[in-house]
């Protein structure tokens, strides 16, 4: 997936989220977790890719427009759609939702920026999810 792919096949998309994944995914003939890493990685739109089990969280990508600060919580907070797939065996999210960003992030201040939230099981005890920032402070300076 070059860049310069990657980035051309975006301008058929005016959002991140699982849908434009899928279709990626499928167009590159890749997996949705590797899709949703390189869009990130990319930094098409600021963004992370979290994912975690039930132990807590197994790893997470950050696009470069997103400020260090963001560092997602060790745990799922019991409030995100990733907690409900998880935990209470809830289907993938099929649109995404906008949560406060105190649901993923420590940072004092964080119930004052919003996020989109996209959730999908990639495994029996994992779940990915895509968080899209839609506040410009969590931009990194």
């Amino acid at each position: 997936m070059p860049g310069f792919m990657l980035r051309n096949a975006m301008r058929d998309f005016k959002r991140l989220d699982m849908k434009t994944v899928r279709e990626l995914a499928a167009r590159f003939d890749v997996s949705l977790t590797a899709m949703a890493y390189r869009l990130v990685e990319s930094d098409v739109h600021p963004s992370l890719l979290v994912a975690y089990g039930k132990d807590g969280r197994h790893w997470f990508v950050r696009s470069k427009s997103i400020a260090e600060i963001w560092f997602p919580k060790d745990c799922l907070d019991h409030q995100s759609g990733a907690y409900d797939i998880l935990f209470g065996g809830a289907p993938d999210d099929r649109f995404m939702s906008t949560v406060e960003g105190d649901t993923w992030f420590d940072v004092d201040w964080a119930d004052q920026v919003e996020l989109g939230e996209q959730s999908f099981r990639t495994q029996e005890n994992e779940v990915v999810s895509l968080l899209v920032a839609r506040s410009d402070r969590m931009i990194a300076d």
